[in-house]
């Protein structure tokens, strides 16, 4: 064969070495990730660096059932007199998704993220199936997350500016202003006692399979937030829910002392989390 064969038949099959180079590093990646990653028809793993605040409110349980979309309800076994609603508020950074191929897309670099979640849900057409949780309202400053999560997966988000700076966080909304405070005190952050009871509490009910619902179907997700190697601390925060966070949710602020020193108190945490389908 001669030289200029060869090169060409080197050429040619370059493309087909990188490929398969992408997809052998695309697998290591998933199951560093969280071991989420299987053979032919796998799902999409979706995971990022998460630096967030967590903190715990007790809720009506009528008004929280309202922010519900339809196929789901309060769970009547759970364990609290009011309804636990979960907020999380931080910064998302490095978003990859995780198929056939890594993508990192550059829009996924750096943005901020406001989670509203409700556990203890259950699905109306499986009434005796394990508790669920939803996120019925997600705010974010970044319109191409918000568009491809809606789009993909059905995730209820708002696209909105957030400041943050320091001790500060704010989430706007058009001529509302302020719609979400917070003022936290980032002090000695010093670990968090493993087990403590109101983290676990917290890390049952965010372990609890994730359901979105998109395109008129109620879609379940194994949400991961790797409670086991993620950094957590206490910190106390100031927090201000105020008109228009959520439908019906009348102004509230209140004083949340840190996961130390209170029940459901709250807690900073970083770590990298993960979302792959059932």
């Amino acid at each position: 064969m001669s030289s200029c064969t060869q090169t060409r038949s080197a050429a040619a099959a370059l493309p087909l070495i990188i490929l398969l180079l992408g997809i052998s590093i695309s697998a290591h990646q998933a199951r560093a990730a969280g071991g989420l990653f299987s053979g032919p028809g796998r799902s999409e793993v979706l995971s990022a660096d998460f630096s967030a605040v967590v903190a715990t409110f007790f809720l009506d349980r009528n008004l929280v059932e309202s922010w519900l979309p339809p196929g789901l309800r309060l769970a009547e076994d759970c364990p609290f007199e009011d309804h636990p609603v979960i907020i999380l508020f931080g910064t998302q950074r490095n978003l990859t998704r995780h198929k056939w191929l890594a993508l990192r897309p550059r829009w996924g670099r750096c943005y901020r993220e406001t989670f509203v979640a409700v556990p203890y849900l259950k699905l109306q057409h499986c009434p005796n199936g394990k508790p669920v949780f939803h996120f019925v309202r997600v705010y974010l400053n970044n319109m191409p997350a918000t568009t491809q999560g809606i789009k993909r997966f059905g995730w209820p988000k708002i696209c909105t500016p957030i400041h943050a700076a320091g001790r500060e966080y704010r989430v706007l909304r058009g001529i509302r202003g302020a719609v979400f405070e917070a003022d936290t005190h980032y002090a000695e952050m010093k670990p968090v006692d493993r087990n403590n009871k109101s983290l676990r509490q917290i890390r049952q009910m965010l372990s609890q399979t994730l359901v979105l619902r998109h395109r008129g179907c109620l879609d379940r997700y194994r949400f991961n937030l790797h409670f086991e190697t993620a950094r957590i601390s206490p910190v106390a925060t100031r927090i201000q829910l105020r008109e228009g966070f959520m439908p019906g949710l009348d102004p509230t602020e209140v004083a949340v002392a840190g996961i130390d020193e209170a029940d459901f108190g709250a807690f900073a945490i970083q770590c990298r989390f993960t979302k792959v389908a059932r």
